[in-house]
C-alpha cells in the first residue's frame, strides 16, 4: 500500500508540472500511467489537474483531462473551480470550453466570489461577456459584499462597468462599508466611470458607514476633475464624515489646494473645521 501510494504521488507531482508547463504529451503518458484525472496534486492547496491547466492557459491540455474524465467544478481547498482560474488569468477560450462542459456559471468559493467577479476585477471584458450570456448573475456579492460593479468602478474597468450596468446591475448597491461603485471610481480616479454612473442615476450624496460622499472621497485623494463633475451634479458640498469634516477639510489635510479652492469658488463653508 505504501509503494502504490508513493507512486500515486510521483504521478500526481509529476502530472502538476506538466499542467503548468504545458507539456501536453507528458500530461497524456502520466494519465496513461495511472495518474488520477481527479486527484489532488500535492503542494497546490488542493488543485486538480484540470484546475492547474485552466489557471496556466494550456488550453489542448484543458480538453484532454475533459475528455478524460476530469471533474469540471472539483474545488481546491478555498473552494474555487477550475472556471474561477481561468476567468481571472484571462483564458477565454477555456472559459467557454469548461462552460460547455457543464461548469457552474455562478458557483462561490470560500469567500463567496464567483467568476464573474474575478473577471470583472481583473479586466477580462470578453469573459464577463461570455459568463454573463451564460447566466452570472450580475449582482452577485462576495464575503466582502462587493460586487462585480463595485470591482470594475474600483479597478478602472470602464467597459465592463458600462456592460454590467447595460445588463441590469443595480447602480446604487452598496458593498462592504456602504461605499457605492461611485465611492470606488471617485476615490481612485477613474473619471469616466463617475461621469457614467452618475448618467446612469447614481446618487451623488450617497453617504457610506463613515459618512463619506463621494466628493469626499475625490476631494481626500486629489482628483480635481471629479470632484468639479461631482459639484456640477449637484454633490453637497458641506457634507461632512462621521468625524465633523467636510470636503474642504478633508482636501486642505491633505494638501490639495486647487480643490480647496474650487470648494470655496462653489460656495464651501470657510468657517468649516474638524470639531476633534
Amino acid at each position: 500500500m505504501a509503494a502504490a501510494a508513493t507512486t500515486e504521488d510521483k504521478l500526481l507531482r509529476a502530472l502538476a508540472d506538466a499542467c503548468d508547463s504545458g507539456n501536453t504529451a507528458e500530461v497524456s503518458r502520466l494519465l496513461s500511467a495511472g495518474a488520477p484525472v481527479n486527484g489532488k496534486l500535492p503542494g497546490t492547496y488542493g488543485s486538480t489537474a484540470l484546475f492547474r491547466a485552466s489557471e496556466h492557459g494550456h488550453t489542448d491540455i484543458v480538453r484532454m483531462l475533459l475528455d478524460g474524465g476530469a471533474s469540471v467544478d472539483a474545488t481546491n481547498d478555498y473552494g474555487s473551480t477550475a472556471l474561477f482560474r481561468a476567468s481571472e488569468h484571462g483564458h477565454t477560450d477555456i472559459v467557454r470550453m469548461l462552460l460547455d462542459r457543464g461548469a457552474s456559471v455562478d458557483a462561490t468559493n470560500d469567500y463567496g466570489s464567483t467568476a464573474l467577479l474575478l473577471a470583472s476585477e481583473h479586466g477580462h471584458t470578453d469573459i464577463v461577456r461570455m459568463l454573463l450570456d451564460r447566466g452570472a448573475s450580475v449582482d452577485a456579492t462576495n464575503d466582502f459584499r462587493s460586487t462585480a460593479l463595485l470591482l470594475a468602478s474600483e479597478h478602472g474597468h470602464t467597459d465592463i462597468v458600462r456592460m454590467l450596468l447595460d445588463r441590469g446591475a443595480k447602480v446604487d448597491a452598496a458593498g462592504r462599508y456602504a461605499f457605492t461603485a461611485l465611492h470606488r471610481a471617485a476615490e481612485y480616479g477613474h473619471t469616466d466611470i463617475v461621469r457614467m454612473l452618475l448618467d446612469r442615476g447614481a446618487k451623488v450624496d450617497a453617504a457610506g458607514r463613515d459618512g463619506s460622499t463621494a466628493l469626499l472621497c475625490a476631494s481626500d485623494h486629489g482628483h480635481a476633475d471629479i470632484v468639479r463633475m461631482l459639484l456640477d451634479s449637484g454633490a453637497d458640498a458641506d457634507a461632512t464624515d462621521e468625524c465633523g469634516r467636510p470636503a474642504l477639510v478633508r482636501a486642505s489635510e491633505s494638501g490639495h489646494a486647487d480643490i480647496v479652492r474650487m470648494l470655496l469658488d462653489r460656495g464651501a463653508n470657510v468657517d468649516a473645521a474638524d470639531p476633534g
